[in-house]
């Protein structure tokens, strides 16, 4: 009897333990874009959950530690956004400039980054498959704030394009 109940309790503690470490409940990033028709720029803020972006990273071969953001590792998640992030203008593909980064208390990493924009903006496509295929059940949130009208979008496996049009108004 005491060995059952010590086998039943062994498998129970398994259980809990390795169940707590496989996954989180949900996989979201938040991005909000913010059109500056003064600098002609885009002003990004990217949002991801800090543990994912290392896993996806470290899976790519990229000894990275989140928490100390060395020029290397700058380099790494700039590499990293470039082929999973993209923005166009107009139809033009437009260069991706991270001018900061940010790991926040509640485990949020945050990337500022910079895009240029023409005078006449009319369209802004994005590409996102920030930690996809990786988490499949990741949702990619974008948010357009243009004047005062905000659009929004949510990217999810295999549908990772979509193109935000632009009131001239």
């Amino acid at each position: 009897m005491k060995k059952t109940l010590l086998q039943i309790f062994i498998s129970l503690s398994l259980l809990f333990v390795t169940s707590s470490f496989v996954m989180h409940e949900y996989y979201v990033s938040i991005t909000n874009i913010f059109v500056n028709k003064e600098s002609n720029q885009l002003e990004i803020e990217i949002k991801i959950d800090a543990d994912d972006l290392e896993k996806v990273l470290k899976m790519n071969n990229q000894s990275i530690n989140i928490e100390e953001i060395t020029e290397r590792t700058k380099l790494d998640i700039e590499h990293y956004l470039n082929n999973k992030f993209s923005v166009w203008t107009n139809g033009s593909k437009k260069q991706i400039e991270i001018i900061g980064t940010e790991l926040k208390l509640e485990g949020d990493f945050v990337c500022y980054v910079l895009v240029d924009a023409p005078t006449v903006l009319n369209s802004i496509k994005i590409k996102n498959e920030l930690l996809l295929p990786t988490f499949l059940q990741q949702h990619n949130i974008v948010n357009l704030k243009v004047k005062q009208k905000t659009q929004s979008h949510t990217f999810i496996h295999q549908h990772t394009l979509y193109t935000f049009k632009i009131d001239a108004k």
